[in-house]
């Protein structure tokens, strides 16, 4: 069984240069923003340096010794639900970008493999960030015990070689939380065209009773 979420990664909020969305526990629906889904490729002309979120394709960020590109972005208008009995969990998704990471200052590169749970080859290399929102619908509040699989085109990756902010974070029933999933890609798995995801079971606060069992994975298509 997951522990609670380990003590360190709150550097993430540090090394994530394209601005995460932050942690929220709300009673709003999942499913009230809906978007068409839709890709962008990398924009030809000379990119463009912001600050904060990376919206657009091009743009860049420069922050702690990184310079983040986001060189695609996905619009996902589906959601995915995970039920048992009458018991489920609906996982809307905002944004799903594709980042090209520039490491310029190489003494950070440790603490950002310890943050991405990989091995970093060179200076460069890129991440899938996943802006999903999590609500709760089993009837009762819900102690997290994570992602289980992560799969990004035909690879599946195992809970321990991606960033995951979801282990020991309760919510509350009909609540919902909001975060961001990172994992490092190879340049040629950034063209995926499907993404799934499957949880380890769910459970009441202090994991009491078991509210929900581990999950088989789910998937979007992104085409």
């Amino acid at each position: 069984m997951k522990k609670s979420l380990l003590a360190g990664l709150s550097v993430l909020s540090v090394f994530l240069l394209s601005s995460c969305g932050n942690s929220s526990n709300s009673s709003a629906n999942a499913n009230s923003k809906t978007q068409k889904s839709e890709a962008s490729k990398t924009s030809k002309t000379t990119a463009k340096r912001v600050r904060g979120r990376l919206t657009k394709v091009g743009t860049y960020s420069v922050r702690n010794g990184v310079k983040a590109t986001l060189v695609k972005i996905f619009h996902p208008s589906q959601k995915l639900t995970f039920k048992e009995d009458h018991k489920s969990i609906d996982v809307g998704f905002d944004d799903i970008k594709i980042i090209e990471n520039d490491i310029q200052d190489s003494s950070i590169k440790k603490d950002l493999e310890d943050v991405y749970k990989t091995s970093i080859s060179g200076n460069k290399f890129y991440t899938v960030q996943i802006d999903f929102n999590l609500t709760n619908k089993t009837g009762n509040d819900a102690y997290l015990e994570g992602l289980s699989t992560l799969t990004i085109g035909n690879r599946s990756l195992s809970d321990g070689q991606f960033y995951d902010p979801t282990p020991g974070v309760t919510v509350s029933n009909n609540a919902t939380y909001s975060n961001s999933i990172v994992a490092v890609v190879d340049k040629n798995e950034t063209n995926f065209s499907r993404l799934g995801i499957a949880f380890e079971n769910i459970d009441e606060p202090g994991q009491s009773n078991m509210l929900m069992q581990p999950t088989s994975s789910q998937y979007l298509n992104l085409n």
